[in-house]
């Protein structure tokens, strides 16, 4: 059994480059062009997919200790430089299917060819066992690099900028410009709260004028974040939306209960006592 199996394995390792350019063949069309698209050669790519077949062949006759870890050196390589390159790994996880389709395909052209005895089913483990390996890895680097690419977002996203203003020796104000997400509002809390307590203030203006979108969920964030700074013994108050985009806040049925709001920034600025000179 053994011999037939080497003998079917080798087939494949020998066709490897053949079988490999089956597989544009039979790729997704949109699949294809984002390949087109990104940096790398189809060459390159030629040489990884005929590497796995080649890995493929082998495992028919080779123990899975000593193959498991070429394949995950292989899956970690090519998962990697896919992503550093713009190649979608998500959707490689639909173009592993086609390692199976062709390999077996041809495992079984070579079965029926030569009138061997081996078991299909016994070759058809070994090549899952083999793509299993691959998409555990894929899997693997793309929670991973979703997880780095969601905490840079939120660090270094340049649509918003946090800049504490000091106005009087307890209170200070927070222009926000650009767009507010949900995920940005943890950072935002954070910082507000480490920030007034090094400043030692009581009292937030959070002047949002230079705006552009305020929907619910970001609404709601807003309302938690209140809650938090009163839990520490800080004022919040909200000034500064704009017509458009309280306009777009009822349509969505934004409730603002909770948060205390001043149309403009002077108005707030009065609540306080505070009046703003006429440049002269």
């Amino acid at each position: 059994m053994e011999d037939i199996l080497f003998e079917i394995g080798n087939k494949i390792v020998t066709d490897r480059y053949q079988l490999a350019k089956s597989i544009f063949t039979l790729q997704d069309e949109s699949y294809g062009k984002k390949l087109k698209l990104s940096r790398v050669k189809e060459d390159q790519i030629l040489d990884w997919r005929a590497e796995l077949i080649e890995y493929i062949g082998k495992a028919l006759y080779i123990s899975d200790a000593d193959i498991t870890h070429d394949i995950r050196t292989w899956a970690k390589a090519t998962g990697h430089l896919a992503i550093s390159n713009g190649i979608p790994l998500e959707e490689s996880f639909r173009v592993l299917t086609l390692f199976r389709r062709v390999s077996f395909e041809a495992a079984m052209r070579e079965i029926q060819m030569k009138s061997l005895t081996a078991c299909p089913l016994d070759v058809s483990k070994r090549i899952d066992a083999i793509i299993e390996e691959v998409t555990f890895t894929y899997n693997g680097i793309c929670i991973g690099y979703h997880s780095q690419h969601q905490v840079k977002d939120l660090l270094t996203d340049d649509q918003l900028h946090i800049t504490i203003i000091p106005i009087t020796d307890t209170l200070a104000l927070l222009p926000m410009t650009g767009s507010i997400h949900p995920k940005h509002t943890d950072l935002i809390m954070k910082e507000t709260l480490n920030q007034c307590y090094d400043k030692q203030l009581s009292d937030i203006l959070f002047d949002l004028s230079g705006v552009s979108n305020l929907d619910l969920p970001t609404v709601n964030s807003l309302t938690r974040m209140k809650k938090a700074l009163t839990y520490s013994g800080i004022s919040m108050c909200i000034c500064g939306i704009q017509p458009s985009t309280a306009l777009s806040m009822v349509a969505q049925g934004c409730n603002l209960n909770g948060l205390t709001i001043f149309s403009t920034l002077r108005q707030a600025l009065l609540k306080r006592g505070i009046r703003q000179t006429a440049a002269k």
